[in-house]
């Protein structure tokens, strides 16, 4: 934990607690999902690419990250764009493994080094939960944004109702991480979702590393690509199908949350966190022009910050070097620039969750709880915070 050695407290309360154990259901982060494609009369780009295939592990599957094949993964995985929304390739379907499965361990054949989820599911089934009794998991197509998610956001609502219905109507624990934490924040603006509902089904709200203003990584991701640290991968060639995905674009940072900053900086002019400066960016920058039609369609979805207005507890990383600001020395089109960090977890910046925090400290019960040198993915496997989030289970 951090130096100061107790959690920071935003907001306090007394909340009731009951000897009974509440179902649990743990919404992953970006990429944290298991996802397979079928491929049927595919128009591949390269002989040695498949055409037809039955379902067959796309992500995470590192045999696909060899210097050829990485050029068919990229295919595959690239969506097109209509103007509306995001969809497969024509010949390419696609499904996310369910339940536990995944997000457990999202490469099964490394288990050793790419478990996700496993140490934090492992942690309640030793304590008797039960998956589909009271332990739930909900991966999802982190490929797009929460405005692309409806029947997601429908299965969410009916698996919170019948965990709750069916464990004596006990209320819902939810645990996400990441990106995870935005998306279910979103889902908790929407007017269905009424304070009688939360009130009703919902116990508490555990977010991991959430990146709920947003973070610098996707605005990097799409100017210049992300080689997932593999040095035999292009990243101006994993960069075309990145730029694909909706989800870049809804996890750009934004003003509201304490980005006052510019995002980047050159020597013509100062790019803010704010929708107009991203589409000069892009038009600066050349971006393909669906680019600026995804960010536009669904800046109202990435902005919603509104409170939950259930229990929270906030658990994020800080004193990790992370990526938050570009300058260049010249224009924005220049290759000579550097890169400027600020504390987080490596991933989220600490200060947007802090700002989050207090948004919302005047509307419910808010605990916001920094870890020291916690990164941001493996957050979820660390025994000091899969040992609070159990505390917090047992707090009812």
């Amino acid at each position: 934990m951090t130096s100061d050695a107790a959690p920071v407290v935003i907001h306090d309360s007394t909340e009731p607690k009951s000897q009974h154990k509440n179902p649990i259901i743990i919404i992953p982060g970006c990429m944290g999902s298991k996802m397979e494609m079928k491929l049927e009369n595919f128009d591949k780009n390269h002989w040695w690419c498949s055409k037809n295939a039955d379902w067959f592990l796309v992500w995470i599957n590192v045999e696909m990250f060899v210097p050829e094949l990485v050029d068919c993964f990229k295919d595959y995985v690239s969506m097109t764009w209509n103007g509306k929304y995001p969809q497969n390739k024509p010949g390419v379907s696609s499904r996310v493994i369910p339940g536990i499965e995944g997000i457990e361990f999202l490469q099964p054949t490394l288990k050793f080094i790419e478990g996700y989820f496993d140490k934090m599911v492992k942690k309640f089934t030793e304590n008797d939960y039960q998956e589909s009794k009271d332990l739930f998991a909900l991966p999802y197509d982190f490929r797009v944004g929460a405005q692309n998610l409806t029947n997601w956001f429908i299965e969410l609502k009916q698996t919170i109702q019948l965990a709750y219905e069916t464990n004596g109507q006990q209320k819902v624990t939810i645990l996400t991480h990441s990106m995870g934490g935005k998306i279910f924040t979103y889902f908790m603006s929407q007017s269905q979702q009424t304070k009688e509902w939360k009130d009703k089904y919902i116990q508490q709200w555990i977010p991991i590393a959430p990146a709920l203003g947003g973070s610098f990584e996707p605005l990097e991701t799409t100017i210049w690509g992300l080689d997932f640290g593999d040095p035999l991968v292009s990243k101006l060639k994993m960069r075309e199908f990145q730029r694909t995905f909706t989800m870049m674009y809804y996890m750009y940072p934004f003003e509201d949350l304490d980005w006052e900053e510019p995002v980047i900086i050159t020597d013509d002019r100062n790019y803010y966190a704010r929708k107009e400066d991203y589409l000069d960016m892009m038009t600066e920058l050349q971006f393909p022009k669906y680019s600026s039609e995804m960010l536009e369609r669904q800046w109202e979805e990435m902005v919603v910050i509104d409170s939950p207005m259930v229990p929270t507890y906030i658990i994020f990383g800080n004193g990790t070097d992370t990526n938050c600001q570009a300058k260049f020395n010249g224009p924005i089109t220049s290759d000579d620039y550097t890169i400027e960090t600020c504390s987080g977890d490596g991933t989220v910046v600490e200060k947007n969750v802090l700002a989050m925090c207090n948004n919302w400290k005047k509307d419910h019960y808010v605990s916001c709880e920094g870890y020291e040198d916690k990164e941001h993915v493996s957050m979820v496997e660390d025994d000091e915070v899969i040992n609070r989030v159990w505390s917090l289970l047992n707090n009812y």
